[in-house]
């Protein structure tokens, strides 16, 4: 399929990484080092070959480290990188609604510590013809907490008794907060709990989960993924 032009990709890189332990003690996750190259340094490389050239880091924990990456590299790049740091470290939802009037009309939202095995431009033609709100990435996964019906997302449950999983991606038309009624910690809550019942939410689905610095293990396995994949 002929590459068209991608709407900015908003990139959340303000998590703690808590569950690394030592690891971000002093550093955010997504500048860990992965065969001498920063994480965050992947997943740019993932997002522009896929077409990216607009950026928005959303940032909080020691945000300067990844600032300063970023910077360089998109000199390098000579792509467009745009940032903004959440102080209070507010969560998911309050960081992008937080930008809401700096965003464009329609963006693209990913996590800093993943990429994913996917065709985004097919994603992003499947989110233009069905003029849709919104359109996730989901995985099936007998253990999820979504379930769909025909191309829409049902429902989220309150426990894993679903049949797919939601995998970070989506597309995203910001007409969205206007349905905003309370505010909620993670994005994904305002948007299977709130939003799923006053507006139509698609799905693309993919067949593997994304590489990902979640976990100790998770490093030990992208050093192999990549190992793998030169």
């Amino acid at each position: 399929m002929k590459k068209g032009k991608l709407p900015p990709c908003v990139i959340m890189a303000g998590g703690l990484g808590s569950r690394l332990g030592a690891i971000t003690k002093h550093k955010p996750k997504a500048v860990i080092e992965i065969k001498g190259k920063p994480f965050i340094y992947y997943t740019m490389d993932w997002l522009r070959k896929n077409g990216f050239r607009e950026f928005v880091f959303l940032l909080s924990y020691k945000s300067e480290i990844i600032e300063n990456l970023i910077l360089s590299y998109s000199k390098e790049k000579n792509i467009q990188c745009n940032f903004y740091v959440d102080q209070k470290r507010s969560g998911t939802f309050n960081a992008i609604y937080s930008i809401r009037n700096q965003l464009n009309k329609d963006f693209f939202y990913t996590n800093a510590d993943e990429i994913s095995n996917i065709n985004i431009q097919s994603m992003y033609l499947r989110f233009l013809e069905n003029n849709l709100s919104v359109i996730s990435l989901l995985k099936k996964d007998s253990g999820g907490y979504l379930n769909i019906e025909r191309d829409f997302i049902k429902e989220k449950l309150k426990i894993s008794h679903g049949t797919h999983i939601e995998l970070g991606c989506k597309f995203v038309n910001k007409k969205i907060f206007q349905f905003v009624d309370t505010k909620y910690e993670k994005f994904e809550d305002f948007l299977y709990v709130d939003l799923i019942n006053k507006t139509r939410i698609g799905y693309y689905l993919s067949k593997s989960l994304p590489i990902r610095i979640d976990r100790a293990i998770d490093i030990k396995n992208t050093n192999k993924y990549l190992t793998n994949n030169k």
